[in-house]
């Protein structure tokens, strides 16, 4: 293979094999795939790099400005790219519209465009931060808060349930349910999904290039050929 082309393979073959490990350096840049958090590791990122909460916690008070909203502080060791929250009211459906503060959006969800709230970029984002929720008139009692924030693409952490008492604006943290903790994953299931894709696409490159260098091969070897038959005639 000539040495331009020999170039240009290496950076292709550089550019697509290093693709994987972008990845692992931000949030999906416009919000999260999905509205499960139960769903992150199959329709989201893919399982973490690490487990448990992280540190990283919800808590909530009845908001200074408004009777009839509540606001959401989540606290942490370190800032954050991405984030999915909402709340499930005893029916286990989605309730309430949080009020978006700047680099967040609302995300439709079940058919409603307000009551789940996400990133709107990967910037960092510094901790502690508020965010305002008012409840449907239809929610009474209590709703419980699911959350998943993002340090990198392979590190999230699914945060405790936290359910509000609606009437005194207190809440307490319960365990999420077996089906809800699926998405953490091992440190190893995580790694191994993200190697062996690069795994894949390096092998790939080294074909692709041994093909080339085959090719280039026999074309030469006809062209040698050609050459003697032309000057044999």
């Amino acid at each position: 293979m000539g040495r331009k082309n020999f170039i240009y393979f290496l950076i292709l073959l550089i550019t697509i094999s290093s693709s994987p490990f972008l990845l692992f350096v931000s949030s999906k840049p416009n919000g999260a795939d999905t509205c499960n958090v139960s769903e992150m590791a199959t329709k989201g990122h893919g399982a973490s790099t690490t487990s448990g909460t992280g540190q990283y916690t919800i808590t909530t008070s009845k908001s200074t400005t408004s009777s009839s909203s509540y606001t959401f502080t989540l606290a942490g060791p370190d800032s954050i790219k991405g984030l999915l929250l909402y709340t499930l009211d005893s029916d286990n459906t989605r309730t309430g519209e949080f009020t978006v503060p700047t680099n967040f959006k609302q995300k439709s969800c079940d058919g409603d465009g307000t009551n789940t709230l996400t990133h709107s970029d990967s910037s960092e984002k510094t901790l502690p931060l508020t965010f305002t929720w008012k409840p449907y008139d239809s929610t009474t009692k209590s709703v419980t808060i699911k959350t998943i924030v993002v340090i990198s693409y392979s590190d999230w952490h699914q945060l405790d349930d936290v359910t509000v008492d609606l009437n005194s604006g207190t809440s307490n943290v319960t365990t999420p349910s077996s089906s809800d903790t699926s998405g953490s994953g091992s440190s190893s299931d995580g790694f191994f999904k993200k190697y062996t894709l690069f795994v894949i696409l390096a092998i790939l490159n080294i074909v692709i290039y041994i093909a080339g260098v085959a090719i280039e091969y026999m074309l030469r070897r006809q062209n040698v050929n050609a050459k003697k038959v032309i000057k044999n005639i």
